[in-house]
């Protein structure tokens, strides 16, 4: 069943149910999935990236283990 017949046969159904209990928990799961946000980087930001990893592949940035990155954060948290 592609999309948008699948679409078609959710409203069908949901027009023909009474049950408002069961109705309002098919809108909190259907509310929960469209408040996913979807987005897409721009090509400056996709420039910015590869200039990132290109320095890094480089050797011309620094790097952090996971254990130093946690510590800087922690210490950033307590001031």
């Amino acid at each position: 069943m592609k999309t948008k017949e699948l679409k078609t046969a959710l409203y069908q159904t949901i027009e023909n149910i009474d049950d408002v209990e069961f109705l309002k928990a098919i809108l909190k799961i259907m509310s929960t999935k469209s408040n996913e946000v979807e987005y897409a980087l721009s090509d400056k930001d996709w420039a910015e990236i590869e200039r990132r990893q290109k320095l890094h592949k480089a050797g011309k940035s620094k790097s952090y283990t996971m254990d130093e990155v946690k510590k800087i954060v922690k210490a950033k948290i307590k001031k």
